[in-house]
């Protein structure tokens, strides 16, 4: 098969008409190797071909059920075919996928639920339709739940707050699908109809710092980041990646699918994250992503190899393989000394730093590569597309804020700050094309012990002093990072 290379565009194509592409010029390419808990083999293979289809005939049948464009859909699923599938059928029908996180607390759901209501929720196993099931009769709705594991219901249950099962559903959808040119032609006008300014997705944080927040996150935002990350870690068609974060989270989402996509990638899809050794090993992927705690994991096998004088590499590709060509890390903050290490035993790992707003706000490259900041020093910025971020906060419903990306001019500064902060975007702050003179001094600034989020110290205006760096030093704040992210001002 012809490798493809994702390429730039200031307006990037939908994802779902993407994905209907893929479908058509590449319909027997892998989708998705299927790892469930335990299996050190793929138990299944998704075509790109397989999965449009399947992802249509469920998205007929939400059409059958009377979901409208803008409604909003939970789905409370692991990394399972289930999550993939259910979301793109819901993007094709004008909808908006809500994630649950599936280690999410009863309370969590329900608060959730209270703040998105949704018309309905789609669960993978039977605690987590008990879950949804449980929280929405405290909450007094009546959104009918379609589940996947065992003991949910069937397809007979009437409408408003039964149990349908998802298989009978994509049965039924399919059938219908045939057999109605109106069901048809009405699927494709809900397609031809979606907007880049529309709303594709309602993420939530995590609620580790507190109750979590929704971020309504627009086919723009999604579609301009998957673009901008295919870029910068140049992705092709012919490469492979390991999908085991949630894909509730906007790591999952936005890496695990909608940069996936975007590049037309096979990706092998792990269940549980203490199969991603055992899986990576057996799909020998070119690209893997990862939390900082996975590489430290890698550094140790190093470490036991050394002492016991095997090949360290070797300790590294038994566990990825020895395809890997490159690794990002994010999430929190990776040690130098683990990166410094991996990257001399031929893997380089590019520290990515981002927000659930806008999920990758900061990337290395290969040729920009400072494991102890997020920018470089005073040189000319770097984009990793004309696509640099504007963010507008509004108000939805109780707690959520939307999210979009509109195109700027390379080398000029972003409209909008994040939180009082310029976005960085592959290792630069757009902030920083009036940039100071090498050899400035620079003087740096702890943020509030209680940030979660970068912002800038002073709260001053929207854009910082013409000489400010965005930078990541030790802190004591509570960041994604696990550090600080200061504006640090040149004099």
């Amino acid at each position: 098969m012809t490798s493809v290379t994702p390429t730039l565009s200031p307006t990037p194509s939908l994802l779902v008409h993407v994905f209907g592409q893929r479908a058509t010029a590449m319909p027997h390419a892998l989708a998705y190797a299927v790892y469930p808990k335990g299996a050190r083999q793929a138990a299944q293979r998704i075509t790109w071909g397989e999965l449009h289809s399947a992802s249509r005939a469920f998205a007929a049948r939400l059409l059958i059920a009377g979901v409208r464009a803008g409604d909003r859909i939970a789905i409370h699923a692991g990394n399972r075919p289930l999550w993939p599938l259910a979301d793109l059928a819901v993007q094709m029908v004008g909808a908006i996928g809500v994630g649950i996180f599936p280690a999410s607390a009863p309370s969590q759901v329900e608060a959730m639920l209270a703040d998105a209501q949704p018309v309905l929720a789609i669960t993978d196993t039977a605690a987590a339709f008990a879950t949804v099931r449980e929280a929405r009769d405290r909450l007094g709705a009546n959104f009918p739940i379609v589940g996947e594991g065992d003991g949910e219901g069937n397809s007979t249950g009437q409408p408003g707050g039964a149990a349908q099962r998802w298989e009978a559903w994509r049965t039924e959808g399919q059938m219908h699908l045939n057999a109605s040119a109106i069901l048809r032609a009405e699927l494709d006008a809900r397609i031809a109809a979606l907007a880049l300014d529309d709303i594709a997705a309602l993420i939530y944080t995590s609620g580790s710092t507190g109750e979590p927040k929704g971020a309504l996150i627009s086919h723009r935002c999604l579609a301009a980041s998957a673009q901008s990350i295919a870029m910068v870690l140049e992705l092709q068609s012919s490469d492979s990646s390991v999908s085991f974060l949630p894909f509730s989270h906007a790591a999952g989402r936005v890496f695990g699918q909608c940069t996936r996509i975007h590049a037309g990638m096979a990706s092998a899809l792990v269940e549980d994250p203490a199969d991603v050794f055992a899986a990576s090993a057996d799909f020998q992927p070119t690209l893997f992503g990862a939390l900082p705690r996975i590489f430290e994991r890698l550094y140790e096998a190093t470490e036991i190899a050394r002492r016991d004088g095997t090949s360290a590499r070797d300790a590294i590709t038994q566990r990825i393989g020895a395809r890997c060509r490159i690794a990002t890390s994010g999430g929190a903050a990776l040690p130098a000394r683990i990166a410094l290490e991996l990257e001399a035993l031929g893997l380089p790992v590019l520290g990515a730093y981002g927000q659930t707003e806008h999920l990758c706000v900061a990337m290395y490259r290969r040729d920009c590569l400072d494991a102890d900041t997020v920018c470089s020093r005073c040189r000319a910025p770097w984009f990793a597309s004309p696509l640099t971020v504007k963010c507008r906060f509004v108000a939805a419903r109780s707690r959520s804020v939307a999210i979009s990306t509109s195109p700027t001019r390379r080398g000029t500064r972003s409209r909008r700050m994040v939180n009082g902060c310029a976005p960085v975007i592959a290792g630069r702050s757009t902030a920083s094309a009036d940039c100071a003179s090498p050899g400035v001094r620079r003087n740096s600034l702890h943020c509030p012990t209680d940030a979660r989020l970068p912002r800038c110290p002073s709260r001053r205006n929207s854009l910082p002093h013409r000489s400010s760096r965005m930078r990541c030093v030790t802190g004591k704040g509570t960041s994604i990072s696990s550090r600080c992210c200061h504006c640090v001002r040149g004099s």
